[in-house]
């Protein structure tokens, strides 16, 4: 049999199991009460119900071909995987392998086509006619090895532009740094006591009912008040903050030749800005999109893959975890034999890049549940007022699948997201050819030391909890 199908009975009737007694209760509610018969099953606690949608309708001639394709698809995700170099970082794999990791990084990197090569290309004249303007600033800053000019353009321009972009970038950046973090929570508590202002925001509401939990009403809104202004308070010594950070920063000369010297280089930092967000954002849209068009296609093949009664399925978007940060991208939810509320039958994850699929399951898979504390979901409450939600639970058997979709095209580079993050984060790390990227190499390795490679966690765990979708979603 398909290895998709592989152990999916086994689950369905844990799941089922769920569906028809979570708490012992026989509500499916998770409450933990025991019922009688004198008691409603309808107490309290069932007074809510979810706001959710049932299963989208899907072509059913589409449905099934891509049933029946799984172990092909599953077969091509695999091969496509294994095309690519391992980047040397995972359990198992080698600094032999990081080295030619990275030298097929600056490669395709130092290649790069279309309208980033293009841009590469006249950033790359405009900043060798100029370059000696700043060529002595960015020796004494340390971004260029010191010494006598050779003459000419850095090499590659493009991270001249990527190191010059943060003073962090230097020993003595600590002060920007700080300054940064202040100006991102001057915005953040900004926001926050804006909302506490308004008796209609989602923020106001939440706090005001933990409050009247606990205090009387009138108790319950002075408490209210005097947090909204503790947080007006914050604003003024964050922005009091700031005013000094930035003076000192005005006083340092390190500083002062680094603003300078980034902004003769604006013009081509723009440049390379533009293009690089603008290939980010069209990455962003791809995801969006593919977990928009996958979703009914993902709901309906999960439920048959657990065998669930199709007509008591429904679907809840973008959920969040009980007490914990995180967010599942779809829950899938069945209705009991009795009671309102429904139990979580499975969740799901949405990947449009391949090399994800394993860090997808590592959001919400069974295990990272068990040891992030995520125990629960909170489901929006059908037509409750500020932003009421129902906790449903999520016991350990309910699985997690991972949903994906072949690409494309080949990718330049194949890596997980995760691992670019962190080259990104380090610096340009192709700024010199014959660097040393051992410190770099220690960092990203103990990062990874608890991961398994996208392929090899393929191999491990077969097509049990991994949806591959047709080409023609993508097309829909």
């Amino acid at each position: 049999r398909c290895a998709a199908g592989a152990g999916a009975q086994a689950t369905h009737d844990s799941v089922m199991g769920q569906l028809l007694s979570c708490c012992g209760c026989g509500c499916g509610c998770g409450c933990g009460a025991a019922h009688d018969e004198d008691t409603p099953l309808l107490s309290s606690v069932h007074a809510l119900r979810v706001r959710s949608t049932p299963l989208p309708e899907v072509d059913g001639s589409a449905l099934g071909d891509a049933e029946a394709r799984q172990c092909e698809l599953l077969a091509r995700v695999a091969e496509t995987l294994a095309r690519y170099p391992p980047p040397g970082v995972y359990p198992g794999e080698t600094r032999e392998q990081w080295d030619a990791f990275m030298a097929h990084v600056k490669k395709v990197v130092d290649t790069d086509e279309g309208d980033r090569g293009t841009v590469k290309a006249t950033v790359r004249v405009q900043m060798a006619e100029h370059f000696a303007d700043v060529e002595q600033a960015l020796r004494t800053l340390g971004f260029l090895p010191s010494g006598p000019s050779t003459g000419g353009e850095p090499s590659p321009v493009p991270d001249i532009c990527e190191v010059t972009r943060s003073f962090a970038k230097l020993s003595r950046g600590a002060c920007k740094e700080k300054l940064e973090r202040v100006q991102k929570k001057i915005i953040s508590v900004s926001v926050m006591a804006q909302e506490l202002r308004d008796p209609a925001s989602e923020t106001y509401c939440r706090l005001l009912k933990g409050f009247e939990t606990k205090l009387p009403k009138d108790k319950a809104a002075e408490r209210l008040a005097a947090v909204t202004e503790q947080r007006e308070r914050d604003v003024a010594r964050l922005r009091n903050d700031a005013s000094t950070l930035t003076q000192q920063l005005q006083s340092d000369p390190t500083y002062l030749l680094w603003a300078a010297t980034r902004d003769a280089l604006k013009p081509y930092l723009d440049q390379w800005a533009g293009i690089d967000s603008r290939m980010g954002r069209a990455s962003n849209a791809r995801g969006v999109n593919f977990e928009q068009r996958s979703r009914a296609m993902a709901s309906r093949l999960v439920a048959r893959r657990l065998h669930l009664p199709e007509d008591r399925c429904h679907v809840v978007q973008n959920v969040v975890w009980t007490g914990v940060p995180g967010e599942v991208d779809l829950a899938v939810l069945c209705n009991g034999a009795a009671g309102d509320l429904p139990a979580v039958a499975a969740l799901v994850e949405f990947k449009a890049h391949l090399f994800d699929i394993a860090a997808a399951y590592r959001q919400s898979g069974p295990e990272a549940r068990a040891e992030s504390g995520k125990v629960a979901i909170e489901v929006p409450a059908e037509g409750a007022a500020c932003g009421e939600t129902v906790r449903l639970p999520v016991p350990a058997s309910v699985p997690c699948f991972v949903v994906t979709m072949l690409p494309p095209h080949e990718y330049h580079l194949g890596f997980e997201t995760k691992l670019r993050e962190l080259l990104n984060k380090q610096g340009p790390f192709s700024l010199s050819p014959d660097a040393d990227h051992t410190a770099l190499y220690e960092t990203i390795r103990a990062r990874f030391a608890n991961r398994n490679p996208p392929l090899r966690w393929l191999q491990q765990v077969g097509g049990s909890i991994v949806i591959v979708l047709p080409d023609s979603v993508r097309e829909s």
